[in-house]
């Protein structure tokens, strides 16, 4: 009878647990069917944004192609290494990427914001596992369908930027550290995810430090053991090695992005930081955790069981994630993109915190009641309601932030389009830099040489901001940008259009916003092929032009180089007509302005040569013939029109490929490689689409660079590193593949590392900036050169070596005159001794230090008529500065500085004489001078050095 009983009691207790398990795989499957709910709305929410990729991205992908292609963590191949980035793990990621040949901006990053996405959600549901006891609740897999629903967490994710892969670390890192504080992992591997972390984003290491204080406690009431020793270990063993690595090659603790965007402090900005995080608890409900936070520990602290202390701790791991990410956005005082970017990686924690803050409420409010229907309809109610407030706020911001998303990289790319065409126009290709804010499409689509307005690609920017003297001397003295990019809130911030270099050297693109370099339309030499000398109402001259290809075919182009100058002063302005005819009947026609209308005659200069470079295009519907082109300069305001330019082309397909065929059977009794590369290229460009041209011409290319690098090599060997690098400097980019070319590339270049070695043992930092950057121009891959290089560029001695001579130039004027024992002016340089007036002149001054200084003293001048008045005070005034700060000059030093000045219009030549002196602006009055040599006198304690003309 008791043996029938015991295993009837058996039966029952297997009974019991077989329907506990049958109802615990219901729940299961629920909590499975909500995941999957979340990743379905998850990849359409994404939907929205697969268009999108914000162009701060492309300054990762940049870098990334660039340590990709072998160049190093810079921003142009060959420049400065920078870490113009804050996300390192993510540039590495890409960089692979690129490498492999499978990278592609868009396609790449959606497919990678997805994957990580989409891993996030199913790790947040084993988070939430891991908080809440499968028997407390069938809904745990709400979380992943709060976070697919999250408009900051979505579209940050598909921007081309780290957050999806940050976050997904993130929670990675918090579910294993759980698992560890419950002894369900063998190792403790969440130190080395804490570190990818830390490798991600900079602030990540933030995240660490909050794990540390936790486990510190933790440790504290249970005991310490060998894991938590390894958990350390496994953290500050690879973030130390990376960052010793980081030091020596980037010379800087943080990333250049945080010296720019922190000014080197945090909490500087906490109420702009405070602003930031504001949407996050009120439009995205987010004060709910502030209901929700002491309801769930103090639940987690009612009860003395293991588990639940466990569960306090587990629970305090997910809110340390959230607050370090909203104490980061108040500490840097958040940032200017959409949707919370800085608050979007802790999101799954924020979801998680909420759905147990929920669950909590909702028990507390069960126990309360005693009917089993009311219980369930008021749990329901608590659900429904916490789910519509998490929800409904991103119904109406995705569709928002997906039609007005954050700079989307395709509008730069179009910034980047004009950029380039402004140096195809002014012929720039090759050597223009471009001084830019928004670098992203720049840095990745782009192929000139760029500069970082925002500073955060640019170390000296970076550090200083905009300080005046320094970003001024920097930009226009030593960079001197060919474009400049500076509308709006760029141009506001960096006042880079209140600077007298500015308004002297630059001019309108024709496009706002857009300035070009005057200089690079001037020329010290005329070399046009045909020479014209028309003079055009004796106001200006067409010197003569150059006709770059007078062959071609239906649908190519012609190009030609026309020669300027100026006669007398005129308001006057032209514009240029270019017809092709046929017989009298004009066939195509072309009107532009003189260079584009970007230098205006009005500013050209009396007795310099001025340039234009020009293509047409050749309609394709001309048959074959010869053809005559006509230029004609007509008067903008008046009925002046005059043929300047009558010439002729051939225009024929046949004839192209007879002429090319002509070329190209000389090459066989052409002896020199150099004559036959020039054939076989003229033969190419006659008939494009004759391969056997190109690939000739490739050949001979190749064997004119295998001579160079041959006659390099042997210079080498001779020890003249000099005439080899002048050699491979000749074959330029070309071999880039050929293992001999650059093992003879990096071993001149490591040659010129020595000697840069030599120099700054023995002091000459000057010399060894100088050695470090030929090194990295002979072999741009030197990691070695460019470390050094950038460890001392911005030493005093390398930011200011363009003001600091040896000796007074031959070409300038020697004088003597003491200034009380502490500068010496020993000579002056002015352009010419006849200015035009209205306009600008720069004469340099060359001071010698006599002693050392503690203060920076400033050059003052004031221009005035000699005969007459040249306005209504009889003077002007030169900009007041001295270019090389004299604290810090050495006895013997000979420094320039140089004083713009813009000359007032006049009607009648006059001579103007310079008065000139040496201002100590502490004590506000100047410092005496005294003659010693030189034409020079003295009039009421100011020094008369220059003296010249003004002409009407």
């Amino acid at each position: 009878m008791g043996t029938r009983s015991a295993q009837t009691g058996e039966r029952d207790i297997q009974v019991d647990i077989t329907k506990m398990n049958v109802k615990l795989k219901k729940r299961r499957y629920i909590e499975y069917l909500l995941v999957v709910i979340g990743i379905v709305v998850y990849v359409y929410h994404s939907s929205l944004f697969f268009d999108w990729v914000v162009d701060d991205a492309g300054i990762s992908f940049g870098f990334a192609k660039n340590i990709a292609n072998g160049y190093g963590a810079v921003l142009n191949p060959g420049s400065e290494v920078v870490e113009g980035y804050s996300n390192p793990l993510w540039v590495l990621i890409i960089s692979i990427f690129i490498r492999a040949n499978i990278f592609e901006p868009y396609l790449t990053t959606n497919i990678l914001g997805l994957l990580l996405g989409v891993t996030n959600l199913v790790v947040t549901y084993l988070l939430t596992r891991k908080l809440v006891s499968n028997k407390e609740s069938i809904l745990i897999g709400l979380p992943s369908v709060f976070l697919a629903f999250s408009t900051p967490f979505v579209a940050w994710s598909l921007s081309g930027l780290e957050t999806p892969l940050y976050s997904l670390l993130l929670v990675l890192s918090a579910y294993t550290y759980i698992l560890e504080l419950e002894g369900k992992s063998k190792y403790p591997t969440s130190g080395l995810l804490l570190f990818l972390v830390a490798v991600t984003r900079p602030e990540g290491f933030g995240f660490f430090a909050l794990m540390l204080a936790h486990r510190s406690i933790y440790s504290y009431n249970n005991g310490v053991d060998k894991r938590d020793i390894i958990w350390l270990l496994l953290f500050i063993i690879p973030f130390g090695l990376y960052h010793a690595w980081h030091y020596s090659y980037f010379g800087f603790i943080m990333p250049n992005t945080f010296y720019y965007k922190t000014g080197g402090s945090l909490f500087s900005d906490i109420r702009s930081g405070y602003r930031y995080i504001l949407p996050f608890f009120i439009q995205y409900r987010m004060w709910l955790l502030v209901l929700f936070i002491p309801i769930i520990f103090i639940n987690s602290l009612k009860s003395g069981l293991p588990v639940l202390a466990n569960r306090f701790y587990s629970r305090l791991v997910i809110l340390l994630m959230v607050l370090g990410g909203i104490v980061f956005a108040l500490a840097t005082g958040g940032d200017w993109m959409m949707e919370l970017r800085f608050i979007a990686p802790v999101v799954p924690f924020a979801v998680i915190l909420v759905y147990i803050g929920m669950r909590e409420t909702a028990s507390v409010i069960s126990k309360s009641i005693q009917r089993s229907n009311i219980q369930f309809a008021s749990l329901a109610i608590v659900v429904i309601l916490v789910s519509g407030l998490v929800i409904s706020p991103s119904l109406s911001a995705s569709p928002e932030a997906s039609a007005n998303p954050t700079v989307p990289i395709e509008d730069v790319e179009t910034h980047e389009k004009k950029s380039y065409s402004i140096a195809q126009k002014s012929d720039t290709l090759d050597n223009a830099t471009l001084l830019v804010p928004d670098m992203g499409a720049h840095a990745y689509y782009g192929d000139l040489r760029y500069i970082d307005l925002a500073g955060l690609a640019d170390v000296t920017i970076g550090h200083n901001g905009y300080e005046r003297n320094i970003f001024g001397n920097y930009i226009f003295q030593q960079k001197k940008p060919t474009i400049i990019q500076a509308r709006g809130t760029w141009a506001e911030r960096s006042y880079i259009n209140s600077y007298d270099k500015f308004q002297r050297d630059y001019t309108s693109a024709g496009i706002h916003g857009w300035y070009v370099r005057k200089s690079i339309f001037t020329s010290s030499t005329t070399e046009p092929q045909t020479d014209t000398n028309t003079s055009i109402n004796n106001h200006i001259k067409f010197s003569g032009y150059t006709n770059q290809r007078n062959v071609t075919y239906p649908g190519g182009n012609i190009h030609y180089t026309g020669y300027w100058g100026k006669i007398e002063k005129t308001n006057q302005s032209y514009r240029i007509k270019v017809q092709i005819t046929k017989q009298d009947n004009t066939l195509k026609e072309y009107d532009r302005e003189i260079i584009y209308g970007w230098y205006p005659t009005s500013q050209w200069k009396i007795n310099k040569t001025y340039f234009e470079h020009y293509k047409y295009n050749v309609p394709e519907s001309l048959n074959n013939g010869t053809y005559n082109v006509s230029i004609i300069i007509e008067s903008s305001s008046s009925s002046f029109s005059k043929k300047i330019v009558d010439d002729e082309i051939i225009v024929s397909s046949n004839r192209s490929s007879a002429l090319a065929e002509k070329k190209y059977r000389s090459i066989a009794d052409s002896e020199s490689t150099k004559q036959k590369l020039q054939l076989a290229e003229q033969a190419h460009k006659l008939n494009p689409n004759n391969k056997t041209y190109q690939l000739l011409s490739n050949k001979f290319e190749d064997n004119y660079d295998y001579e160079y690098i041959q006659l390099a090599k042997k210079s080498y060997q001779n020890g003249d590193y000099n005439t080899a690098r002048e050699y491979i400097n000749k074959v330029g980019n070309n071999l880039l593949d050929n293992r001999t070319a650059n093992n003879l590339r990096r071993k001149v270049s490591n040659e010129y590392v020595k000697k840069g070695d030599l120099a700054k043992k023995q002091g000459n930092i000057s010399g060894a900036y100088k050695m470090y950057k030929t090194a990295v121009t002979v072999y741009g891959k030197n990691s070695e050169a460019i470390r050094k290089r950038t460890k001392i560029q911005h030493h005093p001695k390398i930011r200011y070596s363009e003001f600091v001579y040896e000796k007074v130039p031959e070409n300038a004027t020697s004088v003597r005159v003491e200034f009380s024992d502490k500068l010496d002016l020993v000579g002056y340089e002015l352009q010419s001794k006849d200015i035009e007036s209205g306009t600008e002149i720069y004469p340099k001054y060359y001071f010698e230090c006599q002693q050392e200084m503690d203060r920076d003293y400033i050059l003052f001048s004031h221009h005035e008529g000699k005969n007459r008045k040249v306005n209504s005070r009889n003077r002007f005034r030169g900009s007041h500065t001295i270019d090389y700060p004299t604290s810090k000059c050495k006895p013997g030093d000979i420094i320039m500085t140089s004083s713009f000045v813009k000359t007032p219009s006049i009607d009648e030549r006059t001579s103007v004489v310079v008065r000139m002196g040496v201002w100590n602006p502490d004590a506000s009055e100047g410092l005496d001078p005294n003659v010693a040599t030189g034409n020079v006198s003295m009039n009421n304690g100011r020094v008369e050095v220059i003296e010249y003309n003004l002409t009407a």
